[in-house]
């Protein structure tokens, strides 16, 4: 494994052993499949990073210790109810919408007018992450994050 990955990596001991136990849980199901496992709370951590960075890019706007940013991924419901979300703002938000890469990375947001800091985010990167099957089939899911007041009830889970 050393030589098929980077050095940086390769010093990485307990990264290494996650990755080799997800290959080797996976290795029963078929020789040719391309997967691995991995932790979904990593990926809804992430994006509430992704949301606080953009909101940083966007607006200018760091979130301090009374602030919070929250992730999710959503389907196609979810991308419907944030078009509604991002439509009922639009009077006491900026917005933004950007498209990077051929649409390898796209995502819009929102900021509060009065609070630069209340913010959301849909983020799709290449075109929707297939993460596997749901109850209706195979389902692509977008990134979404939120940042809020860090005593605030509002979640996007």
């Amino acid at each position: 494994m050393p030589t098929t990955i980077g050095k940086r990596l390769a010093r990485n001991a307990r990264l290494q052993r996650e990755i080799e136990d997800g290959f080797s849980r996976l290795a029963h199901i078929s020789s040719s499949t391309h997967a691995t496992v991995f932790q979904g709370e990593v990926l809804t951590e992430y994006s509430g990073w992704i949301a606080a960075g953009l909101l940083y890019h966007e607006f200018g706007a760091l979130l301090g210790s009374e602030y919070v940013a929250r992730g999710t991924t959503i389907t196609d419901t979810g991308v419907a109810a944030f078009d509604q979300m991002f439509t009922a703002a639009r009077p006491s938000v900026t917005t933004v919408v950007r498209e990077f890469a051929g649409g390898a990375l796209v995502y819009r947001g929102f900021s509060a007018l009065h609070d630069a800091r209340l913010s959301a985010w849909q983020m799709r990167l290449y075109g929707g992450l297939n993460l596997g099957m749901t109850s209706q089939g195979a389902a692509l899911f977008d990134l979404a994050g939120i940042t809020v007041e860090a005593d605030s009830a509002i979640a996007i889970d």
